[in-house]
């Protein structure tokens, strides 16, 4: 069974490299493994299905749906020792703010992210999840150059500290699952949406 332990590195200023070690037994004991860039495939580096606890270093990352800087996740409950690939997401800016698009559910497939108004984006009507980072909504639009229908996502928190919002999967968007095709900063519809903080 492959499950995707999602790594969002959120971060105010960067202290050292974009490090996660994974151990394979509970409360940071057992072999461990150093991964420091997206991991699709586990088994390529000789830790498929055998992530229980994870150690995420030098600064604020999120870890499935936990974050923090130093963070120790002493078990990953239900996926302990089913973990495939690790995924990066974001970018090394905590209060930058970023909409990160994903092809599937849960973060999962392709990722497509903006920090700008995007009239055109690169994959239209990409949307199956949602990750947003910094204080400032996203307006997303069913049309290129902001036309058409239009809602607001707003990230969890949007007085400092911020902190990061998902929508998980496509039933979360309502009307708006795979409809965006552009997107502004700032919000320009009455119709909000506050994305959550899901915690582990």
């Amino acid at each position: 069974m492959k499950v995707l332990l999602s790594l969002t590195i959120l971060v105010g200023i960067s202290l050292g490299a974009q490090d996660i070690r994974l151990f394979s037994e509970t409360n940071l004991q057992g072999t461990s493994k150093l991964v420091s860039r997206n991991e699709e495939d586990l088994q390529l580096i000789g830790f498929n299905n055998k992530a229980k606890p994870a150690f995420v270093g030098n600064y604020n990352k999120m870890v499935t749906y936990v974050w923090g800087q130093n963070f120790k996740l002493s078990t990953m409950g239900g996926i302990n020792g089913k973990v495939s690939s690790i995924r990066h997401s974001g970018v090394d800016d905590l209060s930058a703010n970023t909409l990160n698009f994903y092809e599937g559910p849960r973060s999962m497939g392709i990722e497509q992210n903006v920090y700008k108004d995007s009239p055109k984006l690169n994959y239209d009507k990409f949307d199956k999840s949602i990750i947003i980072t910094g204080c400032k909504p996203f307006t997303l639009y069913e049309k290129e150059n902001f036309g058409g229908k239009r809602i607001c996502v707003y990230p969890n928190y949007t007085s400092t500290p911020c902190k990061p919002g998902f929508l998980e999967k496509p039933s979360a968007f309502g009307h708006f699952a795979d409809q965006v095709s552009s997107v502004r900063l700032g919000c320009f519809s009455k119709k909000i949406e506050f994305l959550i903080l899901v915690k582990w």
